[in-house]
């Protein structure tokens, strides 16, 4: 099954790209419904790599919800001022969870075209594993939008 969602952000093109390497954004637009521990590496690098990542995932912090394999990659894009990201990831409840970030620049103005699109697999659990992806990806536009509106310095502090 599969989750699209996508915002129009008010920040430059260059602004998101740069933010969404980061692993503290992954913390920041997913709490307080999910929290990610790094099992290994056992610390989450400053910027995202081409590499695996096993985590362990808490629902509201305190629910375990197995382990996940967050696998990045970066994609070339087609088109200039556009930007993707993919975690083709997979754990021990959902079988596969590929999530794709793209950014895409709108013109000349501090606007991006922001969109999370994720194919989930997860057996008998899918329809409620999709409820669940469903509300996190609005849960994290929104957060992106807080974290927009007050110029990534939540973000910042967590530096």
């Amino acid at each position: 099954m599969r989750v699209n969602i996508s915002s129009t952000f008010q920040c430059k093109f260059s602004e998101a790209v740069k933010n969404v390497m980061l692993p503290s954004l992954l913390s920041y637009i997913a709490k307080p419904l999910v929290f990610f521990k790094p099992i290994h590496p056992n610390v989450f690098p400053q910027q995202w790599e081409e590499q695996d990542y096993l985590v362990r995932m808490y629902l509201f912090y305190f629910i375990p919800f197995g382990e996940q394999t967050i696998r990045i990659e970066l994609l070339k894009s087609k088109e200039e001022g556009e930007f993707i990201l993919r975690d083709n990831g997979f754990g021990t409840l959902i079988k596969k969870w590929d999530h794709w970030i793209f950014i895409k620049k709108i013109d000349e103005k501090e606007q991006t075209i922001y969109t999370d699109r994720v194919d989930i697999e997860a057996g008998i659990l899918t329809p409620f594993i999709w409820v669940y992806a469903f509300t996190f990806y609005h849960w994290r536009q929104y957060r992106w939008r807080k974290l927009i509106r007050k110029n990534f310095k939540d973000l910042e502090a967590k530096k």
